[in-house]
Formats: structure tokens, sequence, C-alpha cells
């Protein structure tokens, strides 16, 4: 399950405690602090990414089963988006960022709780309505971006002096 070096010392004692093959997408600074603290614990069966971006990031996240986030502000939460759709999530309480999503398609847990929802969750098929949210979220961002740059208007300028503004404005819908 892809997570990321927010909060690595909660985040490994519930990798220990699940026992779970374990998948770690970081950067490449922590890809070397997870193998070291990996190899400590005695934990072998891990695969970690860094630096990974288009298909292979994609065909990563895919390749997981649980998403386990640790993280406690809101920066992360983009990762949380991407994997949302792909697999089971699990957050823990007293991060400041799920507002920002329904909480019927993920689950929040305490740190003490976590390996055993992870377990629960780890061969249990992903429900289809996550994707159809995460379609939902993106084409709404979609659409409200197309809407700001239809109605906006540049600044009017008082005189054709530049020449630039000779008849009207030119709005994102022109084009």
């Amino acid at each position: 399950f892809p997570s990321h070096d927010m909060n690595p010392e909660g985040f490994l004692k519930v990798v220990a405690e699940c026992k779970l093959p374990v998948r770690i997408m970081t950067n490449s600074k922590g890809e070397k602090k997870f193998k070291k603290e990996l190899e400590k614990l005695g934990i072998t069966d891990y695969v970690i990414k860094s630096e990974i971006y288009g298909q292979e990031k994609v065909d990563f996240i895919k390749g997981s089963k649980v998403h386990f986030n640790t993280a406690y502000s809101e920066s992360w939460s983009f990762v949380f988006f991407e994997c949302l759709a792909q697999m089971h999530c699990v957050i823990i309480e007293g991060q400041d960022w799920s507002d920002n999503f329904d909480d019927k398609y993920y689950h929040t847990v305490s740190m003490k709780n976590a390996a055993d929802k992870i377990k629960e969750l780890y061969d249990k098929p992903i429900p289809s309505e996550n994707l159809e949210y995460i379609k939902s979220i993106d084409d709404t961002a979609a659409k409200a971006w197309a809407d700001f740059l239809n109605d906006w208007s540049s600044k009017q300028s008082s005189s054709n002096a530049a020449k630039i503004n000779n008849e009207h404005t030119i709005k994102y819908s022109d084009f």
C-alpha cells in the first residue's frame, strides 16, 4: 500500500503489525530511510519506489490493495485522491484534511486499530463506486475551471495607445 514519509514511525509500526506485503511510494531520500527501517524490523516482503511518475506510478498504485495514509497535514491529500479510486484507503484520526472527501469512501481509524482495519480490507474487492466518486470530483473541478475561464474578462484598457485592445475582450470560450 503506497504511503509517504509523513509520520513514518507510525506507518512503520502499523506495517510491522500487519505482517502483509508492503508497497511504499516516496522520494529518493525516503527510500533509503524506509529500507533501513524495514530491515531493522525484519520486514523483507516490500517494494519501494521513489521519484515515479506517469504509467509507472499508475501501475504501482493499481498494484496495491490498501492505502494507509499517516499524514496529518493537507499537503498529502493528493496522494490519497490518486489512491481512492483504486484501493481501500485508511487514514488516521486527527489529520486535518479529510473533510475534503466524502467519508463513505474511506476508513478513519486510530493508530491503535489501523493494522486490524488494513488486514480486514486487504483481500476485499474495491467498491466500483470509489472510481465513480473520483471521476465526479475530477469532472466537477474541470467544469469549475472552464466556467471560470469562460466568464472571465481581462482588464479593459482606457485607451488604444498600445493597440492591443482594439475591438473586444477575448474570452477562453472564443477559442
